[in-house]
């Protein structure tokens, strides 16, 4: 009978342990340690990534790329010198990324292909 002994033994163990048991046996190892170290990355909090403030800088505006369309204005709202758009007659976030991407932006284009054909009808017109 001392094996009913270490039955009852093992079932009291088993009662109380707090680790939950594994549902499948078909997980390996490495997968169960790469669930865990999900589990304690998400736990984490996330560090917050520092945003650096640009201000407007007048050498943009003789680049070939921003030269035709690029203006520097004061923005009223945000109490600074800001990039602003002849041809779509916006205010944009001063950074050069920024403005190289505005340059390949649909809106862009369109306003700029619609600005040309402006100049060439009111150019038209005065001949």
């Amino acid at each position: 009978m001392p094996s009913n002994d270490i039955d009852i033994g093992l079932q009291a163990a088993t009662a109380t342990r707090e680790v939950p048991l594994l549902q499948s046996t078909s997980n390996s190892v490495p997968e169960i340690e790469s669930q865990r170290l999900n589990e304690l990355e998400s736990e984490v909090p996330k560090k917050k990534t520092k945003h650096y403030h640009q201000n407007f800088v007048p050498k943009w505006l003789q680049d070939p790329l921003f030269q035709d369309w690029l203006e520097k204005r004061y923005n009223r709202a945000k109490s600074e010198d800001r990039a602003y758009c002849k041809y779509c007659c916006e205010f944009l976030t001063n950074g050069k990324t920024e403005l190289k991407r505005h340059v390949e932006a649909k809106c862009h284009k369109d306003a700029e292909i619609g600005n040309w054909s402006q100049i060439a009808s009111i150019v038209s017109v005065k001949r």
